[in-house]
């Protein structure tokens, strides 16, 4: 992670894989380049949409199916947004779905600053983070969830390999019967305050529901839809190179500048 968490993060990257291609490292069995995540599941958050953008197929379906078109200009960047662009220290509120913001960007003090200075933030989470003291809004609302383990319904996550497989669910402990699982908080603050509108958020009442959803539109992603029935893992196709070809007009790789 300390290879992109950086001012040149890209360059890092591309100058770690010119060193693989010519060290041998890329086309031959037992070698290879793999990026580890440094949360769980972010291989399944960036699959399904929650990327800096959105893939092509994915957004064509997304209009086809659910009639919202692709948004015509980039959405806002974190840095610009905190840090010094002319938004900076406008934002009315913010909703943090998990982790901690504050501790995953490397200038702490810059961190905390750009973040105090939000109206009203929001931490859905399954635990408490130094994010929720030093990284919090004026006026600061705690949501607490249940962890994946202990939620009633079954999940779903996608490996580094591309492989998604399905998480039973467990038993919620009596000292948190009261508690909403991430995905039912979720839906139902989206569901609340707003007109109905073109994806239907009325009808996401569970998690097999979501997956259809997901089904629908995620290249790749259409055995989800039934995966609570058949609890059968499958791999994304087109992601895994299993023969040293790669996409040039050439074949062999080509180290980039």
């Amino acid at each position: 992670m300390g290879l992109t968490h950086h001012e040149h993060g890209v360059r890092n990257v591309v100058a770690l894989a010119n060193l693989a291609l010519a060290r041998g490292w890329v086309g031959r069995e037992g070698c290879g380049l793999l990026p580890i995540r440094g949360h769980s599941n972010v291989q399944g958050v960036g699959s399904v949409g929650f990327a800096p953008a959105l893939k092509e197929a994915f957004a064509k379906k997304m209009e086809e199916v659910y009639g919202i078109p692709p948004a015509s200009t980039p959405g806002p960047r974190h840095l610009p947004l905190h840090g010094g662009g002319r938004d900076a220290g406008r934002s009315a509120s913010r909703v943090f779905l998990g982790g901690n913001l504050f501790g995953s960007n490397p200038d702490r003090a810059w961190s905390a600053r750009a973040l105090q200075r939000i109206g009203t933030t929001c931490g859905i989470t399954t635990k408490l983070n130094e994010g929720h003291v030093h990284g919090r809004g004026r006026y600061h609302v705690v949501l607490p969830v249940l962890a994946r383990d202990e939620e009633k319904q079954s999940t779903t996550q996608e490996s580094m390999f591309n492989f998604v497989r399905l998480s039973d669910g467990g038993e919620t402990p009596r000292r948190r019967a009261s508690i909403r699982s991430e995905v039912e908080v979720d839906l139902r603050a989206r569901r609340a305050p707003a007109p109905p509108g073109p994806f239907p958020f009325e009808t996401m009442t569970s998690h097999d529901a979501v997956r259809r959803a997901m089904a629908a539109v995620v290249p790749g992603y259409a055995p989800i839809a039934s995966i609570g029935a058949t609890k059968a893992e499958f791999q994304i196709p087109g992601r895994t190179f299993h023969e040293p070809t790669f996409a040039t007009p050439s074949g062999p790789a080509r180290a980039l500048r």
